[in-house]
């Protein structure tokens, strides 16, 4: 409910007398001017709109949030064309410093190199001295002998094409003495 008070020294006006003294006013009155209403005056709640405050308001957009999250904000400048994204980031940082887009000094593989370049085992040498291959069989985590590293074929040192009852010779040695020293098959052919 209401609270009102009268002032006994108040003048009494027609409707007439108020409309005329409204018409003939130099300076608009406003309803908070005319209205002494404290609920009705400036205060957290309620605030005049001044012409700034109006231009302020008409420059926001329908829809503006003040509380919009980093995801959010984030999610809205991705949309963007050109926008600068994490898929950008991370083929940027793969990048090498100084890289070149077409480097002058690298010539395409024509079909032959490809295949060539493909067959090549990872780790390969271009040609491993004699005693980096002797290192790497008495390296390796099974003993490798001479037959089971070359065949009778590709040692093409000792031809043995032996017969029934014969024995293949896998490799020979001539010791420091002079003699030879043959290794082969304990089962002859049959």
């Amino acid at each position: 409910m209401g609270k009102m008070t009268l002032d006994p020294n108040a003048q009494s006006y027609t409707d007439d007398e108020i409309v005329g003294k409204v018409n003939a006013a130099a300076v608009n009155i406003t309803r908070v001017d005319a209205v002494e209403d404290p609920a009705l005056k400036e205060s957290a709640d309620f605030q005049k709109i001044t012409t700034v405050k109006e231009t302020k308001l008409d420059g926001i957009e329908d829809g503006a949030q003040v509380d919009q999250s980093g995801a959010e904000i984030k999610t809205a400048y991705e949309a963007e064309p050109n926008a600068f994204t994490d898929t950008k980031d991370t083929k940027l940082t793969g990048i090498e410093d100084g890289a070149d887009v077409n480097p002058a000094d690298l010539a395409a593989l024509d079909a032959a190199q490809d295949t060539k370049l493909n067959g090549i085992e990872e780790g390969a040498e271009v040609s491993p001295t004699d005693d980096e291959v002797v290192g790497q069989i008495n390296g390796a985590a099974v003993a490798i002998t001479r037959e089971a590293a070359l065949s009778q074929a590709d040692l093409k040192l000792v031809k043995s094409e032996p017969v029934v009852g014969e024995h293949v010779i896998n490799f020979l040695v001539r010791k420091a003495d002079g003699k030879l020293e043959a290794d082969y098959n304990d089962t002859p052919e049959s």
